[in-house]
């Protein structure tokens, strides 16, 4: 459980002002809902740096970014939600789940990560519409979305809502995209 490592160095972040967090190549298990990245911080994985949950359901967030945060870089991180010992699709996980959550900030740029996302989203930029994300960039991503089991999910891999949106060079893959009991995939993007 790396949960309380990256809270540390995310609040020294957050104390110094701003710089940036590696993650060297290896798995880093972490607990969803409690981990907000401030302003002014890089999270830059070094290898293959791969973070998932260690729970059985996402009902909520694997990482948030902080309400009101800016200039938040997240680049070549690997972020899966799939069951660390099986490998295979969670069939615990509900309607609001999702990997990155971008929550009313401003100058976020995501690039070179990929996603296993089997939940709802793997990014998801939500605004209240008072203070909306103002500048977002999700840029050369990877995401690989897969359900088995009937879900009732309504699904965007992507879904942005912002003021200043850049969405270029992401490759999505659906695999064995089957059973939905309910709602249809709706789109790989929501702008």
């Amino acid at each position: 459980d790396y949960t309380q490592a990256i809270l540390k160095a995310n609040a020294k972040l957050k104390t110094d002002g701003g710089g940036t967090l590696i993650f060297p190549a290896g798995n880093y298990k972490i607990k969803p809902s409690q981990i907000f990245i401030p302003s002014n911080v890089k999270w830059l994985g070094n290898g293959t740096a791969r973070i998932y949950s260690q729970e059985t359901s996402l009902y909520n967030v694997l990482i948030s970014t902080e309400n009101g945060s800016k200039n938040i870089e997240i680049d070549n991180i690997i972020f899966d939600q799939r069951d660390d010992s099986a490998q295979t699709p969670n069939v615990n996980i509900w309607k609001g789940a999702f990997l990155l959550h971008i929550a009313n900030s401003d100058n976020i740029i995501v690039r070179n990560s990929t996603f296993y996302t089997y939940g709802v989203c793997a990014i998801l930029s939500q605004s209240n519409y008072t203070t909306p994300t103002n500048t977002i960039g999700i840029y050369n991503n990877k995401a690989y979305f897969q359900r088995k089991t009937d879900t009732d999910y309504d699904v965007s891999v992507f879904n942005i809502d912002g003021r200043n949106v850049y969405v270029e060079n992401n490759y999505i893959e659906g695999i064995e995209v089957t059973a939905f009991k309910t709602w249809k995939p709706r789109t790989a993007y929501e702008v």
